[in-house]
């Protein structure tokens, strides 16, 4: 099914369809086999919403990729970074500190309050 929705998103991105070729990489990720093709398929998905116009979209993609633990821990940092510079591209909209919010709270959350920093 991964490498389907894969060759779905590849086909789309080819032809500027990069909305859906993002949908196809969101729902790729969560069946992938292994956490690092998690992350992996998750921050290419994020990737396509940004060349679809949409940061707040690809921010939204990748912070869930760390919040419904698609992904260890370990790697999820990398999901929330990305979701944090893909929010600052999409400030001033009202939907950009509901993203800063959840990223504080999945700092908070490990005891890593040094880097919630970065969230607030």
């Amino acid at each position: 099914a991964v490498a389907a929705f894969e060759k779905a998103a590849a086909c789309h991105a080819a032809t500027d369809a990069h909305h859906t070729a993002a949908q196809e990489l969101e729902k790729a990720a969560p069946l992938a086999d292994a956490d690092p093709r998690r992350l992996d398929l998750a921050l290419r998905a994020a990737s396509a919403w940004i060349e679809a116009g949409e940061a707040l979209r690809a921010a939204e993609t990748a912070m869930k990729c760390a919040t419904k633990k698609w992904v260890a821990p370990e790697l999820a940092v990398q999901a929330v970074d990305t979701a944090l510079e893909y929010a600052d591209a999409g400030v001033g909209s009202t939907f950009a500190p509901e993203i800063y919010k959840n990223a504080l709270n999945w700092y908070a959350a490990r005891g890593a309050f040094a880097d919630a920093r970065k969230a607030a």
